[in-house]
C-alpha cells in the first residue's frame, strides 16, 4: 500500500461466487469516478497476455482498500506524502554531507617545516614519504622530528560529524506519519514508557490500518467480520488469561464462563476434561476428617 491503495480482482463464476482473488499492483489499476458520483469503475492491465486489459470493471468486482483519503474515501493517499518537504530537506542535507566529505583532505596530519624557506613540491613530497615511512616502520613507537619540524595530527571536524548523525532522521519521521511508536522502528523512542504503554500505542496505530480492510470486506462480501488485535500484542495469551482470572475473582465471570472464554480464545483446549468435583470433595473431606480425629485425640 505504498500509494495508499491496495487492489485485488475478484474472479467469480456465473453465479457470482468468488473463485479466487488476484492481487494487483497500483500501477496496474486506473480508478475512475462515475459521472453521477455514485461509485467507481476500474481499468486494469493484467500481466497475463491472454487476459490483457479489462475496461470498466465495476467496483463490486474489485477489492479496493484505502489507507487514507483526500476525496471522501474514493481513493487512498500514502502517509509518506506528508513528508515530501522534509524529504527534500533530507536529500539536500545528504548531498551537502557527501560534498563535504568528498572535498575534505584525507590526510593523517600536517608536517610543518620551519625556517625551511620556499621548498619546491618535489622536496615537500619526498619529506612526506619519508615521514610516512618512519611512522609505518616505528611499530607504534613515537614519531621523531627535529626542531625545524612540527607535526600536528588532524581530527574530524565536529560539523561533519553532526551531519553524519542525521541518519536517524528517516526512522523517526516514518514512525511519526504512520503513528507507530519510535521504539518499534529503531529501538529508541521514549525509554520511560512501560511495555503496556508502548503496546497500547501500537494497537491504536494498527487499528488505524485494520479498520479500512475490515470495512471494505464487510461492504463487498456482505458479511460481518470482527477484528481481533489482541494476538498482535499478546502472542501467548498470558495477559488475556490473567485478565479473565481477575474477572473471575471479582465475580464478574463465573467459573464456567471463564473456562468458556479461554477455550474460545484457544488458550485452553476444547477437549479439556471436566473437573472431577467428587474427587475434590472426597479429598477435602478426608483432610477434614483427619483433622477432626487428631483434634479429638488431643482432647482425650
Amino acid at each position: 500500500m505504498r500509494d495508499g491503495n491496495a487492489y485485488a480482482y475478484r474472479w467469480r463464476n456465473i453465479n457470482g461466487v468468488d473463485l479466487r482473488w488476484e492481487f494487483l499492483r497500483p500501477s496496474q489499476v486506473q480508478p475512475y469516478l462515475l459521472s453521477d458520483g455514485s461509485g467507481m469503475y476500474y481499468n486494469v492491465s493484467f500481466d497475463e497476455p491472454e487476459i490483457g486489459t479489462k475496461m470498466y470493471i465495476p467496483q463490486s468486482d474489485m477489492i479496493h482498500i484505502r489507507l487514507a483519503s483526500k476525496n471522501g474515501g474514493l481513493t487512498g493517499v500514502s502517509p509518506l506524502k506528508s513528508l515530501k518537504p522534509e524529504t527534500q530537506l533530507k536529500s539536500a542535507s545528504n548531498k551537502m554531507a557527501l560534498r563535504a566529505l568528498k572535498q575534505s583532505v584525507m590526510v593523517n596530519g600536517v608536517l610543518k617545516i620551519k625556517h625551511g624557506g620556499l621548498l619546491d613540491w618535489a622536496t615537500r613530497a619526498s619529506r612526506s614519504r619519508k615521514a610516512k615511512a618512519q611512522i609505518d616502520n616505528s611499530n607504534g613507537g613515537p614519531f621523531v622530528i627535529d626542531d625545524l619540524e612540527d607535526y600536528q595530527p588532524l581530527e574530524v571536524k565536529s560539523n561533519i560529524a553532526n551531519l553524519l548523525k542525521q541518519v536517524d532522521w528517516t526512522g523517526s519521521q516514518i514512525a511519526k506519519v504512520y503513528g507507530v511508536p519510535d521504539s518499534f522502528i529503531n529501538g529508541q523512542g521514549d525509554q520511560q514508557s512501560s511495555i503496556a504503554q508502548i503496546s497500547n500505542q501500537y494497537v491504536k496505530a494498527l487499528n488505524r490500518y485494520v479498520t479500512p480492510i475490515v470495512s471494505e470486506l464487510n461492504n463487498k462480501l456482505n458479511i460481518h467480520i470482527d477484528k481481533d488485535l489482541r494476538p498482535a500484542i499478546d502472542v501467548l495469551g498470558d495477559n488475556f488469561a490473567t485478565t479473565i482470572s481477575s474477572l473471575k475473582k471479582d465475580g464478574t465471570l463465573a467459573g464456567n464462563q471463564a473456562r468458556y472464554v479461554l477455550q474460545k480464545s484457544g488458550f485452553l483446549p476444547d477437549d479439556l476434561p471436566q473437573p472431577d468435583l467428587t474427587a475434590e470433595m472426597t479429598a477435602k473431606g478426608g483432610d477434614d476428617n483427619g483433622n477432626t480425629g487428631s483434634q479429638g485425640n488431643n482432647r482425650t
